[in-house]
């Protein structure tokens, strides 16, 4: 765990060291660690053992405020100078506001935005137990507090933009026009090939796809969405496995423009809907503003 102070690292140490009362060998069991902040998930307060093995105290963290919350305003003397004089607010993590701004704030439905990465986004009505958070840690889901009030995240997270951007470069189709004509003429009824795809988790550093010599082109690509779909069920099964009934999932995101990866993700709730929404990240911050 490093923990940085604006660009240099304070403190790094085994997460195993930090726990409260010992009680789980897990990572991150009942607690919270991302950009900077450690707090304790189920009390909403700084985690006093992280703190202590940092060497800092709770000064360190900086008060806690409800998303949209005013917190100051832009000096007078900027650059930019419609932004002059504005009220500065803090919106909180950008999937987490993103989720709002596309309708997938409630507990229920669960925001699939697939850019880049491919972020799940859920809300649960509670934070999880210390255990229940170590288990779901252990099966890559981050637990925040959400943006939305009274509702904890969780956070799925899969390198999915890396995966599809490296299928269609092996298919030929390496500019945006030519990844859309392919999608225009791929047939809905086309069996996947058998595929293998190595690079979808976070913690992976490449991307590996294969399929036969020889395959046809949309048989490949129909292939690697449901490799891809696969895994999104899977962290779709852990998110109701904390008695969450996900029914509805909305889709985003740059790929979800393709009708292929759209139809891909059909059917793993009872209700789909794609939102096409420019910068939704910049929209829910500007919402909770």
């Amino acid at each position: 765990l490093a923990i940085r102070r604006n660009t240099g690292i304070i403190g790094r140490v085994k997460v195993a060291q930090i726990y409260p009362d010992g009680a789980s060998a897990d990572p991150l069991a009942g607690s919270f660690f991302g950009d900077g902040i450690v707090a304790h998930v189920s009390l909403a307060e700084p985690f006093a053992p992280a703190l202590r093995a940092l060497g800092v105290g709770e000064d360190f963290i900086p008060n806690s405020v409800a998303a949209g919350a005013a917190v100051g305003r832009v000096r007078h003397d900027h650059p930019v100078v419609r932004a002059r004089g504005a009220v500065l607010t803090i919106a909180g993590h950008d999937h987490l506001v993103a989720a709002a701004a596309v309708g997938a704030g409630g507990v229920g439905t669960v925001c699939d935005s697939i850019g880049t990465a491919e972020a799940l986004v859920a809300a649960l009505p509670r934070p999880p137990s210390p255990p229940e958070v170590a288990r779901l840690v252990a099966r890559g889901l981050a637990v925040y507090p959400h943006v939305v009030e009274d509702t904890t995240c969780l956070l799925g997270a899969l390198r999915t933009g890396l995966v599809l951007g490296h299928a269609q470069d092996l298919l030929g189709n390496t500019t945006t026009q030519a990844r859309f004509d392919f999608d225009a003429d791929a047939d809905e009824g086309v069996p996947p090939a058998r595929v293998t795809v190595d690079g979808l988790a976070m913690g992976d550093d490449h991307v590996e796809l294969g399929w036969a010599q020889g395959c046809d082109p949309h048989a490949a690509w129909a292939g690697v969405l449901d490799a891809t779909r696969a895994v999104v069920r899977a962290e779709l099964g852990v998110i109701r496995s904390t008695g969450v009934d996900v029914s509805h999932l909305v889709v985003t995101g740059g790929w979800a423009h393709l009708r292929t990866v759209m139809r891909s993700r059909e059917g793993l709730a009872t209700d789909t809907t794609h939102v096409d929404l420019e910068e939704p990240g910049a929209v829910g911050a500007a919402l909770f503003g």
